[in-house]
């Protein structure tokens, strides 16, 4: 449901712009039922079974090993990346010379909604530039989350490149 999306109604002879949300609202649609959204959104089904692990410090992180169509995470729970059709896992990088850029973030650069591994801003970014971004994001992850998670794998690292943060 496109909840930013915004159709212009007329009230009292002036146009008044409202979101999508209200207008749903308004005519006795707010009965809106989670098979709707899978039907919009099938991948969606998957995002809200998606597991997570107890991890000291953070709480919880993505589950370790998951295979799906949509969500693949390697044995620390990181999503898979993608270069040249390569899956791009953090562990290929530990103490090799490789240059690495790592993309820090929560469920945006975890890539919640995606159809697939790769079609996240990782992905994207590896694709686009030729070169690999791995994807440090975890789901409902705060900030001070998303950094400890950073600081319990740099040292693992030879060479990084960049560190982008997506966080809010």
């Amino acid at each position: 449901l496109a909840i930013y999306k915004y159709y212009k109604i007329k009230k009292k002879n002036k146009k008044d712009i409202y979101p999508l949300w209200w207008i749903l609202w308004s005519f006795g649609l707010n009965n809106f039922n989670i098979k709707s959204r899978y039907f919009y959104a099938p991948q969606m089904e998957e995002y809200d079974n998606f597991p997570c692990s107890f991890r000291p410090y953070l709480m919880f992180f993505n589950k370790e090993k998951y295979k799906s169509k949509i969500i693949n995470t390697d044995k620390y729970g990181f999503r898979f990346g993608y270069l040249k059709k390569e899956i791009l896992k953090i562990e290929n990088f530990f103490k090799s010379n490789k240059k690495v850029n790592i993309v820090i973030g929560g469920s945006l650069v975890f890539g919640i909604g995606s159809t697939k591994d790769s079609n996240t801003i990782p992905s994207v970014l590896s694709k686009i530039n030729n070169i690999p971004f791995l994807n440090f994001g975890g789901t409902a992850l705060n900030s001070k989350q998303e950094l400890y998670l950073f600081l319990n794998f740099i040292e693992k690292f030879n060479s990084i490149n960049k560190v982008i943060i997506i966080s809010g």
